[in-house]
C-alpha cells in the first residue's frame, strides 16, 4: 500500500501526479498547495514540475481498500480512487467518522454522524437575517458583517460630509465628494502643492495660473530638451556606426578585389602550368628542353603554393620562366608578364616583355621591362624603396640550356660579334631612389632594356622552339652596395 500513500499528508493518493525531477508521487491538491514551495519534498529539487499519473489511476481503479475509519465502524469498501471520494462527500455516501467543523463557526470540531445533533441541540451559535440585505449570518458575526461587508448599509462619509451613504455606492459619492483629497494636475510640472480638497482645486487652478504656465512651459522646454539630447545621441550613434559601416564597407570591397587579382592571377597561373605540363609531356625523354621546362614549371609552382618563397636573392640560382605564343603576341602588339618574385629584403616584382619591342626597339627588338607590383608586405615595408641592386636578364637556347648568342645591335657598330644575349636591367634615372609603393594590378615600371634581343636572332635562332621562348633572372649585389630602404 506504500505505493499509494502521498508523500506529503501521508493519506491514500488523491488525484495522483509525479513529478519531472525524481518521479515520486503526491496528490495533486498537496504539490499544489501554499504551503508547498514548490520544491520536492523527495530529493528538494527546486521548481518542480509535475504531470497526472495515468498508469498509477489505473492501478489505483483496481485495487480495492476499506474505509480508513473502518476500526470505528465505517462498513465501507471500494477501489483507491473512490476512497478519497467517500472521505470527502456528505451525505449517505460519506464517511460518518470523518472529522468535521461546525458551518456556524462555533468552533466546534465533530465526526460528521454527529453533525446533525449538534446543530439541533449543541450550537450555541444562531443565525439571524440581515435587516439591509437579507443574507442570514452567524449572531456572532453580525456587527462585523455591517462594519465591513454588508453592500446596502449606509454610513457617513469618511471625508467629514454631511451625506451618509450605502457601502455599495460609496466609491461614486467620494469621485464627486467636495472634501475627497485631489492632486494638482500640474504637480508633474513643478506645482509645491501635492493635495487639496476638491472643493478648492478651483480656486488654486486659477491663483496659480500664471506659475501653472511657466511650469508647463519649463517642463514642456526641458522634455525637448532632453528629447533633443536623446536625439542628438542617437544622431552621433547613427554616424558612428555608419562610418564603422562604411569603413567595413571599405575593407569588404578591398578584400573582394584583392580575392578577385589573387583569383585571376591563379588562374593565369594555372593556365599557364596547364600548358607547361602539356609541353613537357611533348618533350623527348632527360632532353635538355624537357629539363628546362620542368625548371619553368617548378618555379611556377612554387609561387602558386607559397609567393613568398618565389625569391630572387644576390648570387643565388635564378627564376626561370617561358613566355608562350610569341608570334602571337608580337603580332598583336600586346605584352606577358612574368610570376612574381619577391627580392631578398620583401619587396615584390615581375618581368614585362615586349614581343614587338618598347622605346627604341619598338618593332625591331624585343624589349624588356622591369616592374614593382603589390606585395603582400607592402605596408610593413619603407617606402620609397632606393633599388641598387643589378637585376640580369638572360634569353636560353631550349634545346641546351645555355644562353642564346646573338650579332650586334640596332643603332650599333660595336661587338660585331656573338654574344651572349644577357643584360642588365636598368633603373630610370628619375626613380633611382624614390621608386614609391606600387598602386594597381600592373604595379610601377621603373627599369628597362628596350634593345635586349633583336628580333631576328630570335626568328632565326636557336632561342625559339614551338613559338616559346625561356628567360632567366638573376640577381647580383651593386657595386656601391645592397638594395636600401
Amino acid at each position: 500500500m506504500d505505493d499509494f500513500v502521498c508523500g506529503l499528508c501521508e493519506e491514500l493518493l488523491s488525484n495522483p501526479v509525479y513529478t519531472g525531477c525524481c518521479g515520486a508521487n503526491f496528490c495533486k491538491k498537496c504539490i499544489e498547495s501554499p504551503i508547498n514551495d514548490r520544491s520536492c519534498p523527495e530529493c528538494e529539487a527546486t521548481n518542480v514540475s509535475y504531470v497526472q499519473d495515468r498508469r498509477l489511476q489505473k492501478r489505483m481503479r483496481e485495487t480495492m481498500v476499506a474505509c480508513k475509519n473502518r476500526a470505528k465502524g465505517c462498513i465501507w469498501s471500494g477501489s483507491i480512487l473512490q476512497h478519497a471520494d467517500h472521505l470527502d462527500e456528505d451525505g449517505e455516501d460519506g464517511c460518518p467518522f470523518v472529522l468535521v467543523s461546525c458551518p456556524k463557526n462555533c468552533g466546534a470540531v465533530i465526526e460528521r454522524g454527529d453533525l446533525r445533533d449538534h446543530l439541533k441541540a449543541k450550537c450555541n451559535v444562531t443565525w439571524v437575517e440581515c435587516e439591509y440585505c437579507n443574507v442570514l449570518v452567524p449572531s456572532t458575526g453580525i456587527e462585523n458583517h455591517l462594519s465591513r461587508a454588508c453592500p446596502e448599509y449606509s454610513y457617513p462619509c469618511p471625508n467629514g460630509c454631511s451625506e451618509v451613504v450605502k457601502r455599495v455606492d460609496m466609491v461614486q459619492h467620494r469621485s464627486s465628494c467636495p472634501l475627497e483629497l485631489v492632486r494638482c494636475p500640474f504637480e508633474e510640472v513643478g506645482c509645491d502643492v501635492k493635495s487639496l480638497k476638491r472643493s478648492q482645486l478651483q480656486e488654486h487652478l486659477e491663483s496659480r495660473q500664471v506659475m501653472h504656465s511657466v511650469s508647463a512651459v519649463t517642463s514642456v522646454r526641458r522634455d525637448i530638451k532632453a528629447l533633443q539630447d536623446q536625439l542628438r545621441i542617437a544622431n552621433e550613434e547613427r554616424e558612428r556606426q555608419s562610418k564603422e559601416i562604411d569603413g567595413l564597407q571599405k575593407v569588404y570591397t578591398a578584400a573582394k578585389t584583392e580575392l578577385e587579382v589573387v583569383k585571376e592571377k591563379n588562374m593565369v597561373l594555372s593556365s599557364s602550368i596547364a600548358q607547361e605540363l602539356v609541353y613537357v609531356s611533348e618533350q623527348p625523354h632527360n632532353s635538355k628542353v624537357k629539363t628546362l621546362s620542368l625548371s619553368c614549371l617548378k618555379d611556377q609552382l612554387n609561387y602558386l603554393t607559397n609567393p613568398m618563397l618565389h625569391k630572387l636573392v644576390p648570387n643565388g640560382p635564378p627564376i626561370t620562366f617561358r613566355m608562350p605564343n610569341f608570334s602571337h603576341l608580337k603580332r598583336a602588339e600586346t605584352t606577358f608578364q612574368s610570376m612574381p618574385f619577391v627580392v631578398h629584403n620583401g619587396y615584390q616584382m615581375a618581368v614585362v616583355i615586349h614581343p614587338n619591342g618598347h622605346g627604341d626597339g619598338q618593332s625591331t627588338h624585343l624589349s624588356i621591362c622591369l616592374h614593382l607590383v603589390s606585395g603582400h608586405y607592402d605596408d610593413e615595408l619603407q617606402w620609397p624603396l632606393h633599388f641598387e641592386d643589378e637585376v640580369y636578364a638572360t634569353l636560353m637556347k631550349q634545346d641546351t640550356g645555355e644562353p642564346v648568342k646573338g650579332r650586334g645591335r640596332k643603332g650599333s657598330d660595336l661587338n660585331p660579334g656573338p654574344f651572349i644575349v644577357q643584360e642588365r636591367i636598368r633603373v630610370l634615372v628619375h626613380l633611382l631612389h624614390k621608386i614609391n609603393k606600387p598602386i594597381g594590378e600592373h604595379g610601377l615600371a621603373f627599369g628597362y632594356i628596350d634593345l635586349f634581343c633583336a628580333q631576328s636572332t630570335i626568328e632565326t635562332g636557336p632561342a625559339i622552339c614551338n613559338d616559346s621562348l625561356v628567360f632567366q633572372l638573376n640577381i647580383k649585389p651593386s657595386r656601391t652596395g645592397a638594395t636600401r630602404m
